[in-house]
């Protein structure tokens, strides 16, 4: 169960500025298209199978954390086409 202490914590992660590390940096980079590739590849094929689209979402969900967690929630929201609702 998420209490509001859980969100407080999350709210802290995201508000801290870049990590400055450039493994995470340079993997981001990286996995960031492949994650999200890989997003739809499940999204397509458990199209018609229970839980394809959720897990689908999750993976896409993971990318743009790990890629806010390398290079900071505002350039993660510049990256964003769209506004997430936050």
């Amino acid at each position: 169960m998420i209490t509001s202490n859980h969100l407080l914590i999350i709210v802290i992660i995201f508000n801290t500025k870049d990590m400055n590390s450039v493994i995470l940096k340079t993997a981001s980079k990286y996995l960031l298209p492949l994650l999200l590739l890989f997003a739809v590849f499940i999204l397509l094929r458990g199209h018609y199978q229970p839980g394809g689209g959720f897990v689908g979402g999750l993976v896409a969900s993971i990318a743009f954390v790990l890629h806010a967690f390398a290079n900071g929630l505002e350039n993660t929201r510049t990256f964003l086409k769209y506004h997430p609702g936050i």
